[in-house]
């Protein structure tokens, strides 16, 4: 009798072994859930003129440091020396008096020092310079009024070189690519609050010098204000259309599981049964949002991708939006690059700089996993990445910034190395990839 308690109370205490094993296991390496989640409210607006004291923007640099390094993962590996130089420079800054549009300069040059398109202040901007251009191949170049390329180059605003201009621009605007680079600089080459930094007088109209690149002639063009921001690139659409019996056209302009795109997907899987032979999906313009959006879309067209790996960093801010049950540590997922191809399908799918976030994912899936081919330009995001971001909001100054807590991980590793996911088939700016992908399908 002895013998069998003594064998039960092993058995029981192996049992309790494990279970507590398990337990610590699943803490550690699990997205556990216990506290009441607290979505993210906004405690006021910000005004770009509002004085801080020296204390005020002590508190505020303090918080937004102290908040950085405990969540974003970057701070799990080795942090690059570019982010120690800002954040000493930032540091200087706490025993002067400043504005809220100067501190808000200051702490985009301090955050542009990670190089993640997600970790960012809320750009707050009063006005912006009304006009059409864009920056390709080292050079500002005007648009006409269809958004195509001019031989008009512009070579200053008042007695700025455009040089100094962006450079600028690239000191205080992360860029994880070439791509976002050029993005952040004819968008924000606009921006008044950046040339006043600049000593730019922007109370009147500004003069632009252009230069004819054909000719080689200047002329002299004055710049009002517009107050919206740039424009909108993207009206959010979710679309299905039959282009011909063989080939489907799919803009999924947001990622986002909706109405729409359960439309989409039905109507994509009705084609696959009428033998459709290609699929276009068009990611161009589109921010991101939900990846279980691309997810659908593929499963509809009978393509399984590859996983992404993850990261997941647990901090006091993650933990007070999300509810973790830990708010330090972190968790990993391996990545696997397994496909299941459709051999019956050709898929294309078009891509810009603005396709960002979940909408490169699927792009990456694609190319990685061999899926089927990629038209347009390159993403401004990179492949392998931070992202899905948290929101706050510094007490004083009433800024509002995003900071990643994961970092995505391409599922093919041999690309690691890959800043920008280069289209296979590039497509120039002033060309419609859509017009391409048709040639290619023709051809």
């Amino acid at each position: 009798m002895k013998r069998r308690y003594k064998f039960l109370g092993g058995v029981l205490v192996g049992l309790g072994i494990v279970l507590i094993c398990g337990g610590i296991y699943l803490f550690n390496n699990s997205l556990i859930t216990i506290y009441h989640p607290k979505a993210y409210e906004s405690s006021g607006n910000m005004r770009l003129d509002k004085k801080l004291s020296s204390k005020e923007a002590k508190e505020d640099i303090d918080q937004i440091i102290n908040t950085i390094e405990d969540t974003h993962p970057i701070f799990l590996e080795k942090v690059p020396e570019s982010y120690n130089k800002a954040k000493y420079e930032l540091l200087k800054k706490q025993s002067e008096e400043t504005s809220v549009g100067q501190l808000q300069i200051e702490l985009n040059r301090y955050l542009a020092s990670i190089q993640d398109g997600h970790t960012h202040t809320f750009w707050n901007e009063g006005k912006w310079l009304d006009v059409n251009w864009k920056y390709i191949n080292n050079k500002l170049i005007l648009l006409d009024k269809d958004n195509n390329i001019t031989n008009k180059e512009v070579i200053m605003i008042n007695d700025k070189k455009i040089d100094q201009i962006i450079k600028f621009i690239k000191d205080i605007f992360p860029s994880e690519n070439y791509m976002a680079s050029e993005k952040n600089s004819f968008i924000y080459s606009k921006s008044s609050l950046i040339l006043e930094n600049l000593g730019i007088d922007t109370s009147h109209k500004v003069s632009a010098i252009i230069r004819d690149i054909d000719k080689n002639k200047e002329e002299v063009m004055s710049l009002g204000y517009t107050n919206d921001q740039e424009k909108k690139f993207n009206n959010y659409e979710i679309s299905s259309e039959k282009i011909d019996k063989n080939t489907i056209y799919i803009k999924l302009g947001i990622c986002e599981e909706n109405e729409q795109l359960d439309k989409v997907v039905k109507e994509l899987k009705k084609s696959m049964k009428d033998s459709v032979k290609n699929v276009i999906i068009d990611v161009r313009d589109n921010p991101g949002g939900n990846s279980n959006a691309c997810s659908k879309l593929l499963d509809a067209i009978n393509i399984v991708p590859g996983n992404f790996g993850a990261t997941i960093r647990f901090s006091k801010l993650a933990q007070e939006r999300f509810g973790y049950a830990k708010s330090h540590g972190y968790v990993i997922y391996d990545r696997r690059n397994e496909v299941v191809k459709n051999e019956d399908i050709n898929l294309y799918v078009l891509t810009n700089e603005n396709t960002f976030s979940s909408a490169q994912w699927l792009a990456t899936w694609i190319q990685d996993g061999k899926l089927g081919i990629i038209v347009g330009q390159g993403s401004s995001n990179m492949p392998s990445s931070f992202g899905d971001v948290i929101t706050f909001q510094l007490n004083n100054s009433k800024i509002e910034c995003q900071v990643s807590y994961k970092k995505w991980l391409r599922p093919d590793v041999s690309k690691d190395s890959e800043r920008t996911l280069e289209p296979d088939v590039k497509v120039e700016y002033n060309k419609d990839s859509l017009e391409k992908t048709l040639e290619l399908i023709n051809s």
